[in-house]
């Protein structure tokens, strides 16, 4: 293990052998860079530090300016972080999910897995945050989906050429005018559905800020793909 200094933090560098690795990956944490090698490969840690050191400061600063969605008992509902709070109860009632200040409260029976029920009230939240933003640009946009679907994508959305969207359940975890940028995106794409003069064109006119955007949309680290997680 080895120990740069970046911005004045003392950052540790380890090596770490897999045997799911073919190829030589970086991750960075906070305090921490980790090398994961395959096993059985011989690295020397103080030559990748010399060659790489650039990268690993440029890379760690990108890293730790990133904001998680959901970080432990953290979730960010606009935007805005708030600590999740559950409480069991047998006639639990509606709505399951509340927020009160800074804190998120779900009602569970039970057994019941609340993560389950908390990815059920965002999937909500988004649904009426999507309709509700196509409606508030409809004579901008021209053109709308002739359906959307809410559910887990690797992007945030997805647009089809046969004039289908899909939407990442997790829209409404975003700051509004992020979400509402992605949601905006993905219509555009059914009039062009690449990115070339006539799309950028259109959010030029649509949505003016929406480079500044796309850009504070990069800060975010969505929900996993396995959430919500078994209990």
């Amino acid at each position: 293990m080895k120990t740069i200094t970046i911005d004045g933090e003392e950052v540790q560098i380890s090596i770490q052998p897999s045997n799911a690795r073919r190829t030589l990956d970086i991750e960075f944490n906070p305090g921490e860079i980790t090398i994961k090698v395959p096993r059985g490969q011989k690295v020397d840690l103080d030559t990748i530090i010399a060659k790489r050191r650039d990268l690993f400061t440029r890379k760690y600063r990108e890293a730790i300016s990133k904001i998680k969605l959901l970080d432990g008992d953290i979730i960010h509902i606009g935007g805005k972080p708030h600590k999740i709070e559950t409480r069991e109860t047998p006639n639990p009632t509606e709505p399951r999910v509340e927020i009160a200040g800074e804190t998120l409260r779900i009602q569970t029976k039970e057994k019941e897995n609340p993560l389950e029920i908390l990815k059920k009230w965002i999937t909500e939240q988004t649904r009426h945050l999507i309709q509700d933003t196509l409606q508030k640009y409809e004579e901008k946009l021209g053109t709308l989906p002739k359906k959307t679907r809410i559910q887990y994508t690797a992007k945030w959305g997805e647009c089809t050429k046969k004039g289908y969207i899909a939407y990442n359940w997790q829209l409404a975890t975003l700051p509004r005018e992020l979400a509402e940028y992605v949601i905006i995106h993905e219509a555009v794409h059914l009039q062009h559905f690449h990115h070339q003069k006539g799309f950028h064109k259109k959010m030029e006119q649509t949505l003016p800020n929406h480079r500044e955007h796309e850009k504070k949309l990069h800060r975010y680290i969505a929900i996993p793909a396995d959430f919500p997680y078994k209990k």
